[in-house]
């Protein structure tokens, strides 16, 4: 896709090569035939060709001044997405590997809900009550029914964060904690016709995420089938003992954005192991098959 200032240049060039080729057609004799840009041409073809590139150019030309207002906006656009989302090249994206493995994610949220709670600001004051509204789940994530669900949130959060942005980055772990919620959120919403508030399935979506990545991390001098294995093997069966706790306790119904909020943050981080294990098996048959032949 060209910028305004690209249309304009392309248009600059076209024009000059009309007026030569009109200049050179002038000066033809009758008749005369000559060869230009590898095609033969006479007097009155080279004339009208020359023409037709001069009027063809100063249209992209003024369609390129026309243009020239959205290139900011464009390249804006442009310099965000390579910032956020990623390079065309496929490379990790400049935010997320500029900030390394410093939790960042972790200190936003708790600084923003610790804010919160100072000012007072509980569920009960929430603005906005809608699951099609993406801002009900931003603000459910950070208002808390009460200090002493945030700080009992924090007691997994916080930790959990920190290691999983120690073996992974902030990427993974603002992932996990959306994911999370908002299935959390969902199942709440829809299920139980209520309300979910506060970190708290964030953070057992990141403690299963540790779970899974520290289960994988211990699996990799084994086969591939066991470093699948073993991390899907962990988040099922501490899903179901989460789940027979909640069951044991009669508080199964309480405890669902809970089981919810755990599933959904293993399952993520899950899917991200097994495409590693994968990609990782690809390339070492692809140097396998390379040294045999």
């Amino acid at each position: 896709m060209r910028t305004g200032k690209e249309m304009i240049e392309r248009g600059e060039e076209m024009v000059e090569r009309g007026h030569e080729m009109l200049e050179h057609g002038k000066a033809m004799r009758e008749g005369e035939t000559v060869v230009f840009d590898g095609h033969e041409m006479k007097k009155r073809e080279m004339v009208e060709r020359g023409r037709e590139m001069i009027e063809r150019g100063n249209e992209r030309i003024e369609k390129g001044r026309a243009k020239r207002k959205y290139d900011i906006v464009w390249r804006a656009k442009r310099l965000f997405r390579d910032a956020v989302d990623g390079s065309a090249n496929g490379q990790e994206p400049n935010l997320w590997r500029a900030l390394g493995n410093i939790p960042v994610t972790v200190g936003v949220v708790v600084g923003i809900s610790v804010w919160l709670v100072l000012e007072g600001i509980v569920d009960t004051t929430a603005t906005y009550d809608s699951l099609v509204n993406p801002f009900y789940y931003v603000e459910l994530l950070f208002v808390h029914a009460s200090t002493e669900q945030f700080v009992s949130s924090m007691y997994f959060f916080v930790p959990a964060g920190i290691a999983l942005t120690y073996f992974t980055n902030n990427k993974t772990v603002f992932n996990v904690v959306a994911v999370s919620h908002v299935a959390a959120v969902l199942v709440t919403g829809v299920v139980l016709d209520s309300m979910f508030t506060g970190t708290t399935a964030a953070a057992y979506g990141l403690l299963a995420a540790v779970a899974v990545r520290a289960a994988y991390i211990g699996s990799k001098n084994y086969s591939a089938t066991t470093q699948t294995a073993a991390p899907t093997g962990i988040l099922v069966v501490a899903s179901v003992g989460i789940l027979m706790i909640g069951a044991a306790g009669g508080s199964l119904i309480q405890n669902m954005p809970v089981v919810v909020g755990f599933a959904a943050g293993g399952a993520y981080e899950t899917m991200r192991v097994v495409g590693e294990t994968r990609k990782t098996e690809t390339v070492d048959d692809w140097r396998g098959s390379a040294h045999g032949q």
